[in-house]
């Protein structure tokens, strides 16, 4: 689909030393090694394109599939600046969704689940001016 652009982020993955949050002795806390997952560059990533989608009036309407607050000021941006609907999908169950994104957009919704995915798709084959697709079996 020309007009659909997926944006991923980056996940560094590394071991630190972290203080232990049940210490049994509060003046000599423990360590332990945990292994920290952090997202790096996703949200950034994201506004960017969104923005210059906006720069370059190559959309009309846009939705952001995130929980992440921090897209809270690129989504007011375009809604203000550019007149833009921004829709916002928490990938996320509802409850765990951040109520400040979606204020923030023209419309939201809780979450996309795998019923939503199997009641919305094409038929195993669609044929148009360019030929026929099949979709894959695994799908």
């Amino acid at each position: 689909m020309p007009k659909v652009n997926i944006h991923y982020g980056l996940f560094v993955v590394r071991d630190v030393l972290m203080p232990l949050t049940d210490n049994p002795m509060p003046n000599n806390p423990a360590i332990v090694r945990v292994t920290r997952t952090e997202e790096k560059r996703t949200d950034v990533n994201l506004a960017t394109a969104l923005l210059l989608d906006c720069f370059d009036n190559d959309c009309d309407e846009v939705v952001v599939i995130s929980n992440d607050s921090d897209l809270i000021a690129p989504v007011t941006a375009v809604r203000q600046r550019f007149g833009k609907s921004v829709g916002v999908i928490s990938p996320q169950r509802s409850q765990r969704r951040s109520s400040a994104l979606a204020q923030a957009a023209s419309w939201s919704y809780g979450t996309i689940n795998r019923h939503h995915f199997a009641n919305n798709q094409l038929p195993a084959q669609i044929a148009d001016a360019n030929g026929t697709f099949t979709k894959p079996a695994t799908w």
